[in-house]
């Protein structure tokens, strides 16, 4: 049948197929994979003929198969250049292809700023949202991957202010700037899986981007909050602010504190409960133990020591459950000295980390000086 065909790649015998019994589906699965027509097109290299075919007859470029694949992720994954060109070219609109195709690698910000400017493409299509991505709109991507200039010409663009602008969860760009950055800068410098990697020597690696990066992070908060006019304690549907999200997802207690600090310093109130009821305070305890971020969070966030969350659990108790638990298992940790810091930790914010990279460059120019001497 027209499935089975398919599956062969024989797309001869699935255009007669069709020409005798219009009737016949051609969006149809196979009940073992959930792969279409469309994937198994692809999966032989993806013929531009037969996938303009595909196309004129209806074919649904977006059902996933049974391993939640889309037949682009099949063709990305198969290295199928000719199929992806396709899908740029005649599948999708140049915001979709931010997303479907260049999610992990955004073009140049020239590039972004030249498909926001171009009055061609019309304000929906820069302010549609992507249920497969949770709802993410085009501004929360820019967010999250710190592209600030073309988040600039969005907003010039767009009628819709950021700071109105959720996805699925109440997330807004804020919250995408801060936490989702750095979620996604920690992802990319992981290496690919490896199945001979041991799995529990890998759990003990923190990855921390350079300075430089966290610092464009952090520009990027502040230009939302100060030019953008994005409410710096927005909450999500869970009551999160950024501020609790970063005290979350942060990899180690020095970073969370530098960030803090600067949504602090933008009036970022810790204090603020989410439906749990834990202050950031709280979720930073939780989550990276004592350290001195404790004790900036209560003498300086102005976190209450004595206020309980939902579990009926204090700042302090939170942070030795944490340092209780690492002490037993041994299997994660919050401090750089912990961990092997693959990049080296914020102890004391991005300034010191700035001034130790500047200092192991003069050590390695003194020991090139000596060999020379040598």
């Amino acid at each position: 049948d027209f499935l089975d065909a398919a599956r062969r790649g024989d797309f001869v015998t699935c255009k007669a197929i069709r020409d005798n019994d219009e009737s016949v589906d051609i969006n149809s699965t196979s009940p073992d994979t959930g792969m279409s027509a469309a994937h198994y097109c692809v999966l032989g290299g993806g013929d531009r003929d037969v996938m303009e075919w595909l196309n004129k007859e209806g074919i649904d470029w977006h059902i996933r198969d049974l391993d939640n694949r889309t037949p682009l992720q099949c063709a990305i994954q198969r290295s199928a250049q000719t199929a992806v060109d396709f899908f740029v070219s005649n599948v999708f609109d140049p915001v979709q292809s931010l997303f479907y195709v260049h999610f992990d690698e955004l073009p140049s910000d020239d590039t972004l700023v030249s498909i926001i400017n171009d009055k061609s493409i019309p304000e929906k299509q820069l302010t549609q949202m992507f249920p497969q991505f949770n709802g993410m709109q085009l501004c929360h991507l820019l967010a999250e991957c710190s592209r600030r200039a073309p988040l600039d010409a969005l907003a010039s663009r767009i009628k819709t202010p950021l700071s109105s602008v959720l996805d699925c969860d109440g997330n807004g760009c804020l919250h995408y700037a801060s936490a989702n950055a750095l979620i996604r800068l920690q992802r990319k410098m992981m290496p690919e899986d490896n199945e001979d990697e041991d799995d529990e020597e890998e759990e003990m690696k923190v990855y921390v981007p350079s300075p430089e990066v966290l610092q464009e992070v952090l520009n990027t908060i502040e230009d939302l909050a100060k030019v953008h006019g994005v409410d710096i304690n927005q909450t999500n549907d869970s009551g999160d602010t950024a501020s609790h999200l970063v005290a979350g997802v942060a990899p180690t207690g020095e970073i969370a504190l530098a960030f803090l600090q600067t949504l602090h310093h933008l009036g970022g109130d810790m204090r603020v409960r989410n439906c749990d009821s834990q202050c950031v305070g709280m979720i930073l305890a939780e989550m990276h133990g004592n350290g001195p971020w404790i004790d900036w969070i209560i003498s300086e966030a102005g976190c209450d020591p004595i206020a309980t969350s939902a579990e009926g659990l204090t700042i302090q108790q939170y942070a030795n459950e944490h340092d209780e638990d690492w002490d037993s298992s041994s299997t994660s940790s919050s401090t750089s000295s912990d961990y092997d810091v693959i990049s080296p930790s914020l102890v004391g914010g991005l300034g010191v980390i700035q001034e130790e990279d500047e200092e192991e460059e003069e050590d390695e120019e003194d020991d090139e000086d000596i060999q020379d001497a040598d």
